[in-house]
């Protein structure tokens, strides 16, 4: 069984690398 704090760490480590892509991306364009 996996812990839930665990997954919460994951889950917000992903959901930040995504949102600081989102942001260099967003730089580009402009």
């Amino acid at each position: 069984m996996i812990d839930n704090d665990y997954v919460a760490i994951i889950s917000a480590f992903l959901f930040s690398n995504h949102f600081l892509y989102l942001l260099k991306f967003l730089q580009k364009q402009s």
